[in-house]
């Protein structure tokens, strides 16, 4: 579902065509409700969240990677000789 298309619905209310009995079309117009303008900004805020929260996942993701290909390239470092103690 796009999420786009359902707030404008709750925000605006919607029209759409129906048919009487002889099959002659006629429109239903459901107006808004309080309740819905509420939902719509409640699901926007939601939305905005969950959109930063995304963005912060991705860049902690880039971040791990990063390190981890720093670790692979110590693990690949040369190892200096070994001291003697004698």
């Amino acid at each position: 579902m796009d999420i786009n298309w359902f707030v404008q619905i709750l925000k605006n209310g919607e029209t759409y065509t129906l048919h009487n009995d002889v099959g002659e079309p006629y429109q239903v117009v459901r107006p808004p409700t309080s309740q819905s303008i509420k939902a719509a900004q409640f699901i926007e805020q939601l939305s905005q969240q969950l959109q930063q929260s995304h963005q912060t996942i991705e860049n902690l993701h880039q971040q791990v990677q990063s390190l981890m290909d720093q670790v692979a390239q110590l693990g690949e470092a040369p190892k200096p000789p070994p001291t003697s103690n004698t």
